[in-house]
Protein backbone atom coordinates (compact mmCIF):
# COMPACT_ATOMS: atom_id res chain seq x y z
CA UNK A 1 0.00 0.00 0.00
CA UNK A 2 1.15 3.27 -0.73
CA UNK A 3 0.84 6.60 1.24
CA UNK A 4 1.25 9.59 -0.30
CA UNK A 5 -1.41 11.98 1.49
CA UNK A 6 -0.27 13.90 4.54
CA UNK A 7 -3.30 11.97 7.09
CA UNK A 8 -2.18 9.01 5.05
CA UNK A 9 1.32 9.72 5.99
CA UNK A 10 0.82 10.66 9.66
CA UNK A 11 -1.28 7.61 10.47
CA UNK A 12 1.45 5.27 9.11
CA UNK A 13 0.68 1.60 10.23
CA UNK A 14 -1.32 3.04 13.64
CA UNK A 15 -4.02 0.98 13.43
CA UNK A 16 -3.37 -1.38 10.30
CA UNK A 17 -1.04 -3.53 12.13
CA UNK A 18 -2.59 -6.12 9.68
CA UNK A 19 -1.15 -4.51 6.50
CA UNK A 20 2.35 -6.03 7.83
CA UNK A 21 0.78 -9.46 7.40
CA UNK A 22 0.53 -8.93 3.72
CA UNK A 23 3.47 -7.11 3.33
CA UNK A 24 3.93 -3.12 4.36
CA UNK A 25 3.19 -0.10 3.28
CA UNK A 26 5.50 2.83 1.40
CA UNK A 27 5.37 6.11 2.75
CA UNK A 28 5.85 8.86 0.24
CA UNK A 29 7.73 11.56 0.92
CA UNK A 30 8.93 10.58 3.86
CA UNK A 31 12.30 11.05 6.05
CA UNK A 32 11.86 10.08 9.15
CA UNK A 33 9.29 7.47 11.16
CA UNK A 34 7.87 6.68 14.09
CA UNK A 35 6.15 4.10 15.83
CA UNK A 36 4.24 5.55 18.80
CA UNK A 37 1.15 3.83 19.67
CA UNK A 38 2.18 0.39 17.78
CA UNK A 39 1.93 -2.60 19.56
CA UNK A 40 5.26 -4.61 17.82
CA UNK A 41 8.52 -3.73 15.93
CA UNK A 42 8.92 -3.02 12.37
CA UNK A 43 11.95 -2.75 9.90
CA UNK A 44 12.01 0.32 7.86
CA UNK A 45 13.93 0.81 4.46
CA UNK A 46 14.51 3.95 3.24
CA UNK A 47 14.88 4.32 -0.57
CA UNK A 48 15.03 6.95 -2.87
CA UNK A 49 12.38 7.68 -5.56
CA UNK A 50 14.14 5.27 -7.94
CA UNK A 51 14.10 2.29 -5.30
CA UNK A 52 18.19 2.91 -4.16
CA UNK A 53 18.33 1.65 -0.38
CA UNK A 54 19.37 4.51 1.02
CA UNK A 55 19.30 3.37 5.57
CA UNK A 56 18.27 0.70 7.14
CA UNK A 57 16.80 0.42 10.72
CA UNK A 58 15.89 -2.91 11.82
CA UNK A 59 13.58 -4.27 14.32
CA UNK A 60 12.25 -0.65 15.52
CA UNK A 61 10.98 -0.82 18.46
CA UNK A 62 7.47 0.52 20.05
CA UNK A 63 7.55 4.16 20.94
CA UNK A 64 10.67 4.98 18.60
CA UNK A 65 11.53 7.80 16.01
CA UNK A 66 13.78 7.12 12.97
CA UNK A 67 15.55 9.73 10.88
CA UNK A 68 17.02 9.34 7.64
CA UNK A 69 20.15 11.87 6.94
CA UNK A 70 20.31 11.20 3.13
CA UNK A 71 20.33 13.71 0.95
CA UNK A 72 17.49 13.67 -1.97
CA UNK A 73 13.96 12.68 -2.03
CA UNK A 74 12.98 9.96 0.02
CA UNK A 75 10.27 7.25 0.96
CA UNK A 76 10.12 4.76 3.99
CA UNK A 77 9.14 1.54 3.35
CA UNK A 78 7.80 -0.57 6.84
CA UNK A 79 7.85 -4.05 6.81
CA UNK A 80 7.29 -6.86 9.55
CA UNK A 81 10.02 -6.97 11.55
CA UNK A 82 12.59 -9.59 11.06
CA UNK A 83 11.87 -9.15 7.02
CA UNK A 84 15.48 -6.95 6.27
CA UNK A 85 17.74 -10.13 7.61
CA UNK A 86 15.80 -12.61 5.74
CA UNK A 87 15.57 -11.11 2.80
CA UNK A 88 18.87 -9.82 2.69
CA UNK A 89 18.43 -6.05 2.27
CA UNK A 90 21.65 -3.96 2.04
CA UNK A 91 22.62 -0.29 1.87
CA UNK A 92 23.05 0.22 -2.17
CA UNK A 93 20.67 -2.44 -3.03
CA UNK A 94 18.15 -2.01 -5.24
CA UNK A 95 14.07 -2.45 -4.51
CA UNK A 96 11.64 -2.29 -7.43
CA UNK A 97 8.37 -1.42 -6.47
CA UNK A 98 5.56 -3.00 -8.68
Amino acid sequence: MHLDRFWQRARGLLMRQELLDRGGVLIRPCRSIHTVGMSRKIDVVFVNYQGLVKAIFAEVSPCRAVICKSKGELAALEIPAGNVGKLGITVGDWIVFL
